[in-house]
């Protein structure tokens, strides 16, 4: 998996991947209701959808990107983060 890498530096690595990829966006889980964003899923898949855009537009194959995805994060995602470390 490729954490923390910016856009720029992933898109280069990501040009000659052969496998698929799967861009998903995070959020924390703070309900969230505004008129742009009526769910916490919106903004996380909307980042994933600004991120699978880019890289298209700095050469990695569409067609290798999986459809974006968001995702919220739970309470028990966050305490098995912080235990992993």
């Amino acid at each position: 998996m490729l954490r923390n890498i910016v856009p720029g530096e992933l898109a280069e690595r990501l040009r000659d991947w052969t496998q698929p990829v799967s861009i998903v966006g995070h959020t924390d889980n703070i309900p969230i209701q505004t008129d742009r964003f009526p769910s916490n899923c919106k903004p996380s898949t909307a980042r994933a959808t600004m991120v699978t855009r880019h890289l298209i537009g700095q050469g990695v194959a569409a067609d290798r990107l999986r459809e974006p995805v968001g995702s919220v994060y739970s309470d028990s995602d966050l305490t098995a983060a912080v235990q992993s470390g």
